[in-house]
């Protein structure tokens, strides 16, 4: 969990095929966090404490 580090999110929800895309700023002052590797399946869950407003995703890491 990175809530504690999370400083912004954003979630493109594009139409159709196209892939969406998942943008993340953490705070990693400590340099503590390891970079997800390349493919790694990364899960969003957004909504209230205790119920979920909408359904997990999981998004590919596009890392290179």
């Amino acid at each position: 969990m990175l809530d504690n580090r999370l400083m912004s999110l954003t979630l493109t929800d594009n139409r159709g095929f196209e892939a969406d895309q998942l943008d993340l700023d953490l705070d990693d002052a400590d340099g503590k966090i390891a970079l997800p590797r390349r493919g790694a399946v990364i899960t969003l869950a957004l909504g209230w404490k205790g119920a979920a407003a909408f359904p997990e995703r999981g998004i590919h890491s596009g890392r290179d």
